[in-house]
């Protein structure tokens, strides 16, 4: 098939595509997918970038969104869209785009407008229920699920990154096709053969059994069920130590905790490294988790997993319908209650103990995804999917 112009929007300023979090490492990689399999990409921003990385060769420009707190989070999100709308009805004139794709954001309407209004294919992806991440911040809530539901509607292909997510997209707009498509992982850079000797070495790990993590501290992430697990684990063993990959707000909570604990010698908390260099840490790794705590909602489609999987790494996850959906317990990983510390420190010492385990839990996982966690996967389902959207009336 003929390989379409893509114009890719990302409304939400809160996104630097050059920064250390999921969501800038989502951006890069599927903008990267696209134009892998052929598509010229152009990339439209509101925000401001950090800076940038000479690898990322896809044509960029920012639109700046409306900074003053005197506004109010909802105001500044309205305004900001409507510089959007400006210069995105001024690039479908010049860059002449078969189809424009948003990553979605609150009051985000200015990307369905315009495709409507020329006729363009809108394709919206969906990576978290944000009317609900953000309630504590949004002065109208009622406005902002409007504004939701009517852009929804308006697109002619969502994209869910999650089961839980495709369920909301289809309650709030039960007339448009639902598609899912999981988060994914570059499999060229997160390779089994990459080497963690360097990370060992810096970190003093050599001699040591390493359990490790990488990602966000937010809270629902378990980091503190890890830390209370690794209180078991090291008052037990003398050879093991773990090492924590990620920043946000937590990490001088979780550093004290650590301290108190008195576990600092064998626990570290390392800030969020370049994406880049992510691969050598999860190398140094001989166990990875993912402890996520209890959630009524599960919403996630995490690239960790992904990221250990393709690097041949045994895991312990929690056990939450979106991973247990994935991982078979006791073939593909090890299953832990979410929340409970000591069953996450039973997994863990499991693993430790039997390194045969570890090795098949790693072989079965990698053999039963490998070749289908790519991003160049994620963008050709939804080319495909793009390609049965038929030609829209202006309205």
């Amino acid at each position: 098939m003929r390989m379409p112009r893509i114009l890719y929007v990302c409304p939400d300023e809160g996104i630097d595509i050059f920064g250390t979090r999921g969501c800038s490492t989502h951006v890069r990689e599927i903008c990267r997918a696209f134009k892998s399999l052929g598509c010229d990409l152009k990339l439209l921003l509101a925000g401001e970038c950090g800076p940038p990385d000479s690898a990322f060769d896809i044509e960029h420009e920012m639109v700046a969104p409306f900074r003053s707190k005197k506004l109010g989070y909802d105001v500044r999100k309205v305004l900001t869209n409507r510089r959007l709308l400006k210069r995105l009805q001024e690039l479908v004139v010049d860059f002449r785009p078969d189809l424009i794709y948003e990553r979605y954001d609150l009051y985000s309407a200015a990307t369905a407008r315009v495709a409507s209004g020329n006729e363009i294919p809108y394709l919206l992806e969906v990576n978290a229920p944000l009317i609900d991440e953000q309630r504590d911040i949004l002065h109208f809530p009622r406005i902002a699920a409007t504004y939701q539901r009517h852009t929804f509607c308006k697109a002619d292909l969502l994209i869910g990154v999650s089961d839980e997510i495709c369920s909301m997209l289809k309650r709030i707009a039960p007339n448009s096709r639902v598609l899912l498509v999981e988060n994914g992982v570059n499999e060229e850079v997160f390779d089994a053969g990459v080497s963690g000797a360097g990370v060992r070495e810096r970190h003093g790990l050599n001699d040591q059994m390493v359990v490790g993590f990488v990602g966000s501290l937010k809270g629902w992430q378990g980091v503190r069920t890890l830390i209370r697990a690794a209180s078991v684990l090291l008052a037990q063993r003398d050879n093991l130590s773990f090492l924590v990959v990620g920043g946000g707000n937590n990490l001088p909570i979780y550093k004290q905790l650590v301290n108190e604990a008195r576990l600092q010698e064998r626990f570290s908390l390392i800030r969020p490294a370049h994406h880049a260099e992510i691969p050598s840490y999860i190398a140094a790794f001989d166990i990875c988790v993912a402890p996520y705590d209890p959630m009524p909602k599960f919403y996630f489609s995490p690239i960790k997993l992904a990221e250990y999987i393709s690097m041949r790494k045994a895991i312990v996850a929690s056990d939450v319908p979106a991973i247990r959906k994935n991982f078979r317990h006791g073939v593909d990983a090890l299953l832990a209650k979410p929340g409970d510390a000591q069953d996450l420190a039973a997994k863990i010492g499991n693993l430790l103990d039997e390194p045969a385990l570890r090795e098949r839990l790693a072989r079965s996982a990698h053999e039963r995804f490998a070749g289908n966690l790519s991003w160049s996967n994620c963008a050709q389902k939804i080319l495909e999917a793009a390609e049965d959207i038929p030609r829209r009336e202006s309205s």
